[in-house]
């Protein structure tokens, strides 16, 4: 065995590290076994040729929730317990420090909605998917006036039967109307608009 074998193993022979820096919520852990309950186990975990497990704890909890008897793993061989160490921190902070691409990432919602799959299925919701729309939107460019979303988004109302991308483009050339006009809210926005259609 090598120092970079990937294989299914028997889930009851990994053996969980109790100083696992990286703490994982109920929640999560249920939602990742409803998803290997639909598509199976597709990813790995990392163990030592112990079957000591140092990577991939929620994706071994949410397993054994799924009722999986084998999951693959990726079993290092030969390293000392600190190099390990390290490389899981090394595994999780760069995991935090990435940040999604905000247009392509509505884009990819998208698509998965039109193609009849939810939100949750990205493990993704309609909250989430809401702040992502308002971040798109703020104001950076029109100095630092007092801004508060409206509680009831108008323009959403307006567009309540559009995709996620489309209400997405509308906002943003509402966005650009605005901070071209001088305009702090949506509303003022979209009678301005209304008045230049009389």
């Amino acid at each position: 065995m090598n120092n970079n074998d990937i294989r299914w193993v028997p889930i009851d022979k990994i053996i969980l590290n109790p100083r696992n820096t990286r703490a994982h919520s109920p929640d999560k852990v249920q939602a990742l076994a409803q998803n290997m309950r639909e598509n199976g186990f597709i990813s790995t975990v990392t163990i030592d040729e112990n079957y000591k497990l140092w990577a991939g704890e929620a994706r071994y909890k949410a397993a054994k929730l799924a009722g999986l008897k084998e999951i693959r793993a990726l079993t290092i061989t030969g390293w000392e317990d600190a190099k390990l160490k390290a490389q899981a921190i090394f595994d999780n902070e760069i995991a935090l420090d990435a940040e999604y691409v905000s247009d392509y990432l509505i884009e990819d919602l998208n698509e998965i909605v039109e193609q009849g799959l939810s939100l949750e299925s990205a493990h993704y919701t309609e909250e989430k998917l809401e702040l992502l729309l308002m971040e798109n939107m703020e104001l950076d460019d029109i100095g630092e006036p007092e801004y508060e979303e409206p509680e009831d988004d108008d323009l959403t109302d307006l567009v309540f039967h559009l995709s996620v991308y489309q209400k997405n483009k509308i906002q943003a050339g509402l966005r650009n109307y605005m901070k071209n006009n001088g305009l702090l809210t949506k509303e003022e926005a979209l009678f301005d608009l209304f008045d230049t259609m009389d």
